[in-house]
């Protein structure tokens, strides 16, 4: 399972470990500044009043996700990967979540669904 911590440098290195020796070599600066982006563009959104506050929980702005792991996530706790919600990260395992997600994404399905379908936590959101 993937439990990574707060901090841009510790989620860079956590991720460049996660990385190593699997399927997918996609570089883990690549993920880290998908992150960072995506945090800057909600800040932005928040700044500009698009987004009341980024304490909003995730539901708010995707109802289908009420119920499952992300029911108490806020969009803050997302961006800063401490939504508590556990993912596998097994490559080895056909079952595993990001084998799943990697089906969904390559069909062309929707991520939200997949978001959806999860439904185990490690951690309260935001306690990690």
């Amino acid at each position: 399972m993937c439990h990574i911590n707060a901090g841009a440098q510790r989620r860079q290195n956590r991720a460049r470990v996660l990385l190593q020796g699997h399927q997918c070599r996609r570089s883990a600066d690549q993920l880290v500044h998908r992150k960072s982006y995506l945090s800057a563009l909600f800040r932005s959104l928040e700044a500009e009043g698009h987004i009341p506050s980024l304490e909003d929980p995730v539901i708010k702005y995707k109802a289908i996700m009420a119920g499952g792991a992300y029911n108490k996530a806020t969009i803050r706790n997302v961006l800063q990967v401490s939504s508590g919600i556990t993912f596998s990260e097994d490559y080895q395992k056909d079952k595993s979540d990001i084998n799943r997600m990697g089906r969904v994404h390559a069909i062309d399905k929707k991520m939200g669904d997949f978001a959806a379908d999860l439904t185990k936590t490690f951690a309260p959101p935001g306690q990690i």
